[in-house]
């Protein structure tokens, strides 16, 4: 324990305050008061890392020092707030280890009564999830000539989006390739890779469903990407051509166990060694990832990679690598429109999507190993990112060559998806785009938007690697 704001920091792992409340409710009141100093970045205040143990986001703690005085004696202060017991100042990743160590696995069920039953019928009388309709996907289909059956349109060679997960598991709305020239899978397994504990696991991207952290995530976000089962699901583009990445056994990444170093390695592989022109990242650092997580999305970025990453989902403020300017922060709503309840946000986050009883793809992990499908539980800014990275593969087919001729593999691909992505999103009631984004993901209007002049765009002159305030 360290009792100074001074005390030595490493860069990678800040000092982070951890308060102690007497009780639930004297927490509430805390976090609101703290709230006042938070900026324009934050999601709450206080993230809880135990029972009635607390950790403070990094953005409130800056905005005390600004609003109280730089030379102000924070830990003081914060101890002498009405209901706080104890407060310390740890490393933050002794602060992050105390939060993962109070984490049960979140593995996801499938409903007992009917696991295969399709969702109800749409406002299109189709068998499409709500979540679906929302952004507007098989109308999105339509506009580029898909009939729901063969081969879609954006089933090419040149568009991959890579899926920087938990690994894939075998299920029905899943297509594996199997390496040979004759397979039609969509899911290329043998091309991507376990770059997070391959001598545990093996070297492919198989997600092994352990009992500990977020055990099938991969498969489920997957499936609202790119999942295809005729007449009983769909994902936002169906058949995508994916190439998957095991980075990390939690969707919470930290340097815990060392899951940055995993993340960047798969940025390096998906972009640099596999040419995808989207990564779909439904994951997150609360705390600051390494240098080397920021070179590769810096080097992604100047390629024209399209980076979608989530906002997070109750954390104190939006996570890596959505953090990074660079990248497209993704946050969530639930059906009513609004906001969805346990997701960050802040001024990073460009535009929202589904996050709220989203139905997908599940296996059920708890012993008999069916699949199935549900919207149970199906929550997160994780099902938001997937609806976007689905919708940059419709784009990139939509547009085609065009988009090759303007704005060739530099960032001025990615800039340009920003702009008619959120020009062309659709607010909800009493929106607060300062903290949510331009609005909800509708893809039709995202396919008709007109793109946008060259020489209009704005490079983002934040670096990632540097991006870390």
């Amino acid at each position: 324990m360290t009792d100074s704001i001074d005390s030595p920091r490493d860069d990678a792992n800040p000092s982070m305050f951890v308060i102690q409340t007497s009780n639930a409710r004297g927490a509430a009141a805390l976090n609101r008061r703290l709230a006042a100093y938070a900026g324009d970045e934050t999601g709450t205040a206080l993230q809880s890392i135990g029972p009635q143990e607390w950790m403070l986001a990094r953005t409130v703690q800056k905005g005390i020092r600004t609003k109280l005085g730089s030379n102000l004696d924070v830990f003081t202060w914060l101890a002498g707030l009405s209901g706080v017991t104890k407060v310390e100042l740890l490393n933050g990743k002794i602060a992050l280890q105390r939060w993962y160590d109070n984490q049960p696995a979140a593995v996801g069920s499938l409903d007992s009564a009917s696991p295969r039953q399709p969702p109800a019928a749409g406002p299109q009388g189709g068998w499409f999830s709500w979540n679906l309709e929302m952004v507007g996907a098989p109308a999105a289909w339509d506009i580029l000539g898909w009939d729901r059956a063969g081969k879609p349109p954006w089933q090419q060679p040149s568009i991959r989006v890579g899926h920087l997960d938990t690994g894939m598991t075998p299920h029905p709305c899943l297509e594996f390739h199997d390496g040979t020239a004759a397979s039609t899978g969509h899911v290329l397994i043998h091309e991507g890779a376990n770059v997070f504990d391959p001598a545990d696991h093996g070297s492919l991207p198989l997600d092994p469903l352990l009992s500990h952290g977020t055990p099938g995530h991969g498969l489920r976000t997957l499936s609202v990407l790119c999942g295809f089962q005729q007449g009983i699901f769909a994902g936002v583009a169906p058949r995508a051509n994916i190439v998957p990445f095991r980075v990390t056994n939690f969707v919470v990444v930290n340097p815990v166990v060392n899951t940055n170093n995993g993340v960047a390695e798969g940025i390096r592989r998906a972009t640099v060694d596999k040419g995808c022109r989207v990564l779909s990242m439904s994951l997150g650092d609360p705390c600051f990832p390494g240098s080397a997580t920021g070179r590769v999305v810096d080097r992604a970025y100047e390629m024209g990679v399209i980076i979608v990453a989530a906002a997070g989902n109750v954390t104190s403020e939006v996570t890596f690598p959505g953090r990074y300017a660079r990248t497209i922060a993704v946050g969530g709503v639930s059906a009513s429109r609004r906001p969805w309840a346990g997701g960050s946000y802040g001024s990073r986050v460009d535009l929202c999507a589904p996050a709220d009883d989203v139905y997908r793809a599940l296996r059920d992990v708890g012993g008999s190993g069916r699949a199935g499908y549900s919207s149970k539980d199906g929550d997160g800014t994780s099902y938001a990112t997937t609806h976007v990275s689905g919708a940059a593969v419709l784009w990139l087919a939509h547009h085609g060559r065009k988009i090759d001729d303007l704005y060739g593999n530099t960032w001025r691909r990615v800039e340009a998806f920003r702009h008619c992505a959120k020009v062309s999103a659709r607010p909800g009631p009493d929106w607060d785009s300062s903290n949510y984004g331009a609005g909800i993901l509708y893809i039709p209007d995202l396919l008709q938007t007109s793109l946008p002049d060259p020489a209009a765009l704005t490079k983002v002159e934040d670096k990632a690697e540097d991006d870390l305030a």
